[in-house]
């Protein structure tokens, strides 16, 4: 007959620190965000800038990337070990937007994707003047937490599925977004 180890279940010591530590500072929650971005100043062909002027573009999902060490292999004394001698960028943010009845997201992010297919391979056009920043927000709707990001431009524009038996759905255009470096800034 074995005995019950009471250590691993919860106590009421374990559920009030729990409820201290996060409870009273509040829980990050997916849902509260908000993304700004710098195209191309004063819009495209026409179309308003999406996130500085008289259209807005609302992200209904965003996929925060992520970062790694770059390592060598160290061998010549004892058991391999690596050694991180660099930092990289293995992924892209994808956002996923609303899109109106207009089209007016796919619009401004094909034109976008267009001027940046004319820059060369130094950048001169300018697309070092892009930038994107991803604002986490608290319960209050205060920022606590800013991701930026630097060169950022649209790499790729997703396929939409249309269907007819989607009456109740609405249309997301989500765009993946390559970028040089990104930096993460808790308030």
């Amino acid at each position: 007959m074995g005995s019950t180890e009471t250590s691993k279940l919860p106590t009421n010591s374990m559920i009030s620190d729990f409820k201290s530590d996060f409870l009273w500072n509040g829980v990050a929650r997916p849902s509260r965000y908000e993304v700004r971005m710098s195209g191309p100043a004063g819009g495209l062909d026409g179309y308003p800038d999406a996130f500085d002027g008289g259209a807005w573009f609302h992200a209904d999902s965003v996929v925060l990337p992520s970062r790694e060490c770059v390592t060598i292999p160290e061998q010549w004394h004892g058991p391999t070990f690596t050694i991180p001698i660099g930092e990289k960028y293995p992924s892209s943010v994808v956002i996923s937007f609303l899109v109106d009845d207009y089209w007016s997201q796919r619009q401004w992010f094909e034109a976008w994707m267009d001027q940046v297919s004319m820059t060369d391979a130094m950048g001169s056009s300018s697309i070092n003047e892009w930038r994107m920043s991803i604002d986490v927000l608290d319960g209050k709707d205060d920022v606590s937490g800013t991701f930026k990001f630097d060169y950022v431009y649209p790499s790729s524009i997703m396929p939409i599925q249309l269907a007819s038996a989607a009456r109740n759905d609405y249309v997301r255009q989500v765009v993946s977004f390559e970028y040089r470096d990104y930096y993460f800034t808790a308030v």
